[in-house]
């Protein structure tokens, strides 16, 4: 089913696309090619996106505009898949300029996903004071509009910042609103070889692996992005002193982890 949506998704994007070529509005293409780029990120395609990316015919260092918001967006998003560190202090720097002109032109939505993105590169960056003070700029402007999905669709690496926030009902609100939020891990069983316990999430992306789930899917069942998935899967295996996805099944049933 999972991967049935992801066929969908794409159908619809391509759908899309021909409108656009056939005549539609200019002011559609750039959300479509925004919405290309998460498409491919998501399915763990970061060449694909770049390329997509490129055929906007926007760059980094360009004016941004009402008109072109999702793009310079959506080139964070492309930064922070990289993960490098210049790719990671080349984003901050665009985040920053994203939201000051945004914050000037009253973009709302805009103003809150680059602070949300934004919060992502200094926290990847180790400056976690700095990711709060982004997060928490993000919070104050979403409340009063009740943004819940904004949140979620940052997948779980948001749920980290706001964990460390002090908590209030709209924290706790978006908080709830993740799927499968680890708000308790599994205890540890009396069997050798498990480094340290596995957490709620982690058994659950155990369970879906011995389903035999690819990670793209799993993405889309948990609504987190692969690169989450990738980093429980890593997880997993360390806890498990495993490094094949068999051997980490086999293990984990026999903890008694799964069935």
């Amino acid at each position: 089913m999972a991967e049935d949506n992801f066929i969908d998704a794409k159908k619809n994007l391509q759908d899309a696309e021909v409108l656009v070529q056939a005549g539609a509005p200019d002011w559609l293409r750039p959300g479509l090619i925004a919405h290309q780029v998460q498409y491919f990120l998501a399915t763990g395609n970061l060449p694909e996106a770049e390329a997509i990316l490129r055929q906007s015919g926007v760059t980094p260092d360009g004016r941004i505009t009402h008109a072109t918001d999702e793009i310079y967006l959506a080139f964070l998003r492309i930064k922070l898949t990289r993960g490098k560190e210049a790719d990671l202090r080349e984003g901050a720097e665009l985040a920053g300029r994203i939201l000051t002109l945004a914050e000037s032109g009253q973009r709302n939505k805009t103003t809150i996903l680059a602070s949300m993105l934004g919060a992502l590169f200094h926290e990847r960056l180790g400056d976690t004071r700095s990711a709060s003070m982004w997060l928490e700029h993000a919070l104050v402007l979403a409340e009063p509009e009740g943004y819940v999905r904004l949140f979620v669709d940052e997948g779980m690496e948001i749920v980290a910042l706001l964990k460390r926030l002090t908590p209030t009902d709209y924290i706790r609100t978006l908080l709830a609103a993740f799927p499968a939020v680890e708000r308790s891990v599994v205890r540890p069983r009396p069997v050798d070889g498990i480094i340290e316990p596995l957490s709620e999430r982690e058994v659950e992306v155990l369970r879906l692996l011995a389903q035999g789930m690819k990670y793209a899917e799993i993405a889309e069942y948990l609504f987190v992005s692969m690169n989450t998935v990738r980093f429980h899967v890593k997880s997993i295996y360390g806890k498990l002193n495993v490094d094949k996805r068999v051997k980490a099944v086999e293990r984990a049933r026999e903890l008694k982890l799964i069935e």
